[in-house]
Order: C-alpha cells, then sequence, then structure tokens
C-alpha cells in the first residue's frame, strides 16, 4: 500500500516538475541517463522506480530527492515555530531535516502529535526521544 502511494507520487512529481521547467520526456530521460520509454513508464505509474533512479531523475531535473518524493500536501508543509511555546530542539533537529522528513513520510496530523507532548522540567528531549514517539505511536495503530 505504502509502496504503491510512493509510486503514485513519484509519477506524478516527475511529471508536474519537468512540465513547470519546460522540459520533455527525451531531455529528461538524456540527463537522468535513463530510457525515454521507461521515463514514460515511470511517469504513468507502471513502473516503480529504484531509488537510484529517483536519485538520477532528482538530479536530471535539479531538485531534491525530497522534494521529488513529497506530494504537493507535504510540500508546503512547514512548521511554525512562533506558537506560544518553545518547540524542543530535538523536535526542530527532526523537522528541520529534508532526509528524515522523507524517509518517515509525516503526516501533519503526526507532527501536530509531537508538537504536542510536553514535559515537566527541565527534560530536553532528543531527536531520537521524537523519532520512538512517533513509532510507538504507529504501532499502537496497528
Amino acid at each position: 500500500m505504502q509502496q504503491e502511494k510512493t509510486k503514485n507520487i513519484v509519477a506524478q512529481r516527475v511529471r508536474q516538475i519537468r512540465r513547470e521547467k519546460g522540459i520533455n520526456q527525451e531531455e529528461l530521460a538524456n540527463n537522468a541517463e535513463i530510457n525515454r520509454s521507461y521515463l514514460s513508464s515511470v511517469e504513468n505509474g507502471k513502473s516503480s522506480p529504484t531509488i537510484e533512479v529517483v536519485e538520477r531523475l532528482a538530479k536530471g531535473l535539479g531538485v531534491s530527492i525530497a522534494e521529488l518524493m513529497m506530494s504537493e500536501k507535504e510540500k508546503h508543509f512547514s512548521y511554525d515555530s512562533g506558537e506560544e511555546f518553545e518547540m524542543y530542539d530535538g523536535l526542530k533537529q527532526l523537522l528541520e531535516s529534508e532526509d528524515e522528513m522523507m524517509l518517515m513520510r509525516l503526516s501533519i496530523e503526526e507532527v501536530d502529535l509531537l508538537k504536542g507532548i510536553r514535559l515537566r522540567g527541565s527534560h530536553k528531549p532528543s531527536k531520537r526521544f521524537f523519532v520512538d514517539a512517533l513509532l510507538d505511536y504507529r504501532r499502537s495503530l496497528k
């Protein structure tokens, strides 16, 4: 299920970014050093690209892997550090890491959940603390 969702996001984003940049499939295929018919298959959601192909496509489009793999909703997501409370440094570090955000595919609801964690005293939770909290939360949903 998650693999199918990722495949569809990559397909949509490759097509969208390619068109925004005014690049045709042949040019992108050459830039990414992949076959044009394979690129078409990826864009149409018929093929799941390997991480190596995703890296090549990102490079060929001139974008980061994270930008290529984020849905439109995720792409425009950012956290607001100007809230009524100070965000823990560990959570800031997690949210500022494009690679970890991409790999963990945090939803807006999950980020809100993590932002809602409050600890008493001078405890300063690490990034690992928030990763573990997220994993525990996801396990509880199964």
